[in-house]
């Protein structure tokens, strides 16, 4: 089976399942399963993990151990009628395993979505939008506290000697901090990046190996009266590694 990553294959019957790099997903709980269920789930786990991240599978599949305690609709119906604000989770996650593969459907999941689809749930939580004026986003006060913290740190981890790797990777995890909050992407993204994606304004990106792939903003940063950097990010929601540059650079004061 292929995960969503392109060149991480793994085995149905392994009990950890290597999705991505440095991105594992175990397994070896399922084993007390009885011998068809165990089938099924693997196979249902096996083909939504070509549409989910291992941060997302790992999520579904730590609530289908949950799930597993009440396979039977009467049982599940009963402990359904418990739940408050884990519903939508609950939900998500079936449909993750009987809906979001057209080439498998699990049998055993299928009568307990069945069950719960229809159920009005009620929408997500929209306070925690980021547009939201009050809720979903920093305050000046609390942007610029941030912002004093992440420069004292910075300073804190130049000073030290890099002769451990704890050194280093403190002065990885703020300089990680810094790109986030310069460029408001997310980690998924920072992880792709190269040396060869920052450059002086002034600088154009091009595709330094492959001229059929498009590695190149539309919108680039051609001048400043000071010395500044430009960086290239990549889209990080459709699965490829540098596969689609975003529409513009990103310049870095």
């Amino acid at each position: 089976f292929q995960s969503k990553v392109e060149g991480y294959e793994f085995d149905l019957f392994s009990d950890e399942w290597v999705l991505g790099y440095k991105k594992t997903l175990y397994l070896e709980w399922m084993n007390t399963l009885d011998s068809d269920v165990f089938l099924d789930l693997r196979l249902a786990i096996a083909h939504a993990a070509k549409y989910y991240s291992c941060n997302s599978l790992n999520v579904h599949v730590s609530i289908l151990k949950t799930l597993c305690q009440y396979l039977e609709p009467a049982t599940f119906d009963a402990w359904w009628l418990t739940l408050t604000d884990y519903k939508k989770k609950v939900r998500y996650t079936l449909y993750a395993f009987c809906q979001r593969s057209p080439e498998h459907r699990s049998e055993v999941l299928i009568p307990l979505y069945d069950l719960v689809k229809e159920e009005n749930l009620g929408r997500w939580d929209s306070s925690k939008n980021i547009l939201d004026e009050t809720t979903g986003a920093y305050s000046e006060i609390e942007r610029d506290n941030l912002l004093e913290a992440l420069r004292i740190e910075t300073l804190h981890a130049l000073d030290n000697e890099f002769a451990t790797t704890k050194s280093f990777t403190r002065l990885r995890n703020i300089l990680a901090c810094q790109l986030m909050v310069a460029v408001v992407r997310r980690p998924t993204q920072l992880v792709q990046l190269k040396w060869c994606d920052l450059l002086r304004v002034g600088q154009a990106f091009t595709s330094h190996k492959e001229h059929n792939r498009d590695w190149q903003p539309l919108t680039q940063h051609h001048f400043s009266d000071v010395e500044q950097l430009h960086l290239r990010t990549f889209k990080g929601k459709d699965g490829g590694f540098r596969r689609n540059a975003e529409s513009r650079s990103h310049r870095l004061d």
